[in-house]
């Protein structure tokens, strides 16, 4: 492959990762929104088995995340092998400015685990105090 394919591969491997992000935030969104508002339809069973749901959806996002930010490195580890000689400035520069690894990892877990938590803590929550609320008016 060229210099060129490479990088446009790996360009198209990020894309692909924001794109499976963008989503995943819409569906985690989509999910505070109905938790907001159905809130009085919420039992503890809906809410255990759509928890359920998300969570195994997000460890599936999670894990098509974790396999392009690994086809990205094979595609900056195949553009270094070529050679800084054998590289245009603009194939220089985008392996010297692409974000590492650390960076990618760091912000789509911290991003990922955090709105994963949030929107769980939320949606139960919700449900317990509406429980509560239904349950103290059924005491009066």
């Amino acid at each position: 492959m060229t210099e060129f394919e490479i990088s446009y591969l790996t360009s198209e491997s990020l894309d692909r990762m924001w794109d499976i992000m963008q989503f995943w935030v819409s569906i985690t969104f989509g999910l505070i929104a109905m938790s907001h508002i159905a809130r009085r339809h919420l039992n503890i069973i809906l809410v255990g088995a759509v928890s359920l749901l998300y969570l195994l959806f997000s460890l599936f996002v999670f894990r098509v995340i974790y396999f392009n930010l690994k086809v990205m490195q094979g595609h900056l580890i195949d553009l270094r092998e070529l050679g800084e000689q054998n590289l245009s400035s603009a194939q220089r520069y985008f392996i010297e400015y692409f974000p590492s690894e650390f960076e990618i990892g760091v912000g789509v877990l911290f991003a990922f685990v955090g709105l994963l938590v949030c929107v769980l803590l939320f949606l139960w929550h919700n449900t317990m105090e509406q429980n509560k609320t239904f349950r103290d008016k059924l005491r009066k």
